[in-house]
């Protein structure tokens, strides 16, 4: 299921199963949301992809990240960014790799002191892909990012 399922109906439908109390109803929501990338990046949508950012179910997670990733600058808002760099200290690190690659999606428009200070911090975790996909963000934000520090710890980092 892709964007060309993106019709108003299917969009309810996947947004009350992220309501569902089965874990796999959540989880394959969230990637049925992502799959359709930005045709479904609606408020109400980018809303309840927040909420499940919050889930019990480590795999919902991870799949609502990888979902408002798929989204790109049309899940730019504060509330989401937000969101997204609490997510990058989750215990999975699918969910912290997929908030990484959300942000550096959003490009420019996730380019805050605050969201590169956290992609910076989380350069120093200990998983290889956590920190690769951080770093891949920072790249992606463009002349923002690019100061003497995060050059510094990119550097650094280089020695992994």
């Amino acid at each position: 299921m892709g964007a060309k399922a993106a019709t108003k109906e299917v969009i309810g439908v996947l947004v009350t199963a992220l309501g569902d109390a089965n874990n796999s109803v959540r989880e394959n929501a969230c990637a049925a949301l992502g799959n359709m990338g930005e045709k479904a990046a609606t408020k109400e949508v980018i809303g309840a992809l927040v909420t499940a950012l919050g889930d019990t179910n480590h795999f919902t997670r991870a799949n609502a990240s990888k979902a408002l990733r798929n989204m790109g600058e049309k899940a730019a808002t504060k509330e989401v960014i937000g969101v997204l760099v609490t997510a990058l200290g989750d215990t999975n690190h699918f969910t912290r790799a997929n908030a990484s690659k959300a942000l550096g999606n959003m490009g420019e428009k996730a380019a805050t002191k605050d969201v590169i200070g956290a992609l910076v911090t989380v350069l120093g975790n200990t998983n290889y892909f956590t920190r690769m996909n951080a770093s891949n963000a920072l790249g992606s934000m463009g002349a923002k990012a690019a100061t003497k520090e995060v050059i510094g710890v990119l550097v650094t980092a280089l020695g992994d």
